[in-house]
């Protein structure tokens, strides 16, 4: 017989907190590319979190995904390592998006939240190829590449949120 998350006792806010974690884990982890496909993913679930979780919650949202595409090790092929420098950077963007799409909401906040967090990656990514940090290749993965990949996710998350309603 089939338990629900009530029957076990979780508490149902808990077990979508836990699934979205597990979702920004697994993706990047065990979806080995393309950048297009994982990063539209991830920035689905980072926008539907926005609307479901906590401010709290949402710090570990934004941390997670990096995390494990650098621990998988193959999201950006030879360029991953370079990855662990743009973290601190990606967790803002990823902070920046979900807060602007939290107070915003829909398509507004959506393309707002998308344009933000991509001009923020690809400034810091800029800055750090001056540097001398992270090589050229880098730069380019953080400008156009994040914002498809946010308006792509930004879109997904509203069907879904259309579909599912938002909480």
């Amino acid at each position: 017989m089939e338990e629900t998350i009530a029957e076990v006792g979780v508490d149902k806010k808990v077990g979508v907190v836990l699934g979205l974690w597990a979702g920004v884990i697994a993706v990047p982890l065990f979806i080995a590319g393309p950048q297009l496909l994982v990063g539209s993913v991830v920035n689905a679930l980072l926008f539907i979190a926005s609307s479901r979780m906590d401010k709290k919650s949402l710090l570990l949202m934004a941390v997670l995904p990096s995390s494990a595409a650098v621990g998988h090790g193959i999201l950006f092929g030879g360029l991953t390592s370079f990855l662990v420098y743009l973290m601190p950077f990606i967790w803002v963007g990823n902070g920046l998006l979900m807060t602007i799409y939290r107070r915003v909401g829909k398509i507004k906040g959506m393309v707002g939240a998308s344009v933000v967090k991509a001009s923020w990656l690809f400034g810091s990514a800029l800055l750090l190829n001056k540097l001398g940090v992270i090589p050229v290749a880098m730069v380019g993965l953080m400008g156009v590449a994040q914002l498809t990949t946010a308006l792509i996710g930004g879109v997904g998350a509203n069907l879904f949120e259309k579909k599912y309603g938002r909480s």
